[in-house]
């Protein structure tokens, strides 16, 4: 994480209150009391300013309902096969995924629920031995159309023919 967004905050911090001892030395008790309330209130406004920032890059996910496991569990026999650790592992990926990407149908409609299903178990599965990562570039993901630019087509029966 780089300092240079907290750069001016830590600098304010600074001057305000390195400013207080000097002020009190020279018996300017007032102004220093000005300068603390105004510390105060800086410090509070960076501490809203960061957990606002905060909450809007933390990554939430989807959660996967006991129907959505059920399926992967019919549907998918890389997941049936893997041990409940490494499911729950598989189920959190999924879910970081399908709040990463928007997936569109040809009619600009959203697909169905196990469709995207299918498209996220097949993306974690083919990452699995690898470093996780959630797709940034993903603008879309679309089948039955020509993608529009920044999105990636999917063949959903080439998907179900990988999978099965």
């Amino acid at each position: 994480m780089s300092l240079k967004k907290y750069l001016p905050w830590l600098l304010l911090f600074f001057v305000l209150l390195g400013s207080i001892p000097i002020l009190l030395r020279f018996d300017q008790i007032v102004l220093a009391k000005i300068i603390g309330v105004v510390t105060v209130v800086s410090v509070s406004v960076a501490l809203r300013v960061w957990l606002v920032s905060a909450k809007k890059n933390a990554s939430t996910r989807i959660r996967l309902n006991t129907n959505d496991r059920f399926w992967l569990n019919d549907h998918v026999p890389f997941y049936a096969a893997l041990n409940k650790e490494d499911q729950i592992v598989f189920q959190d990926r999924m879910g970081l995924y399908l709040k990463s990407v928007y997936m569109r149908t040809a009619n600009n409609e959203m697909p169905e629920r196990d469709d995207c299903l299918l498209v996220a178990s097949h993306y974690v599965q083919n990452g699995w031995n690898k470093e996780f990562a959630i797709p940034q570039s993903y603008h879309g993901v679309v089948w039955g159309d020509k993608p529009l630019e920044g999105e990636h087509e999917v063949d959903l029966n080439v998907l179900k023919s990988h999978l099965g």
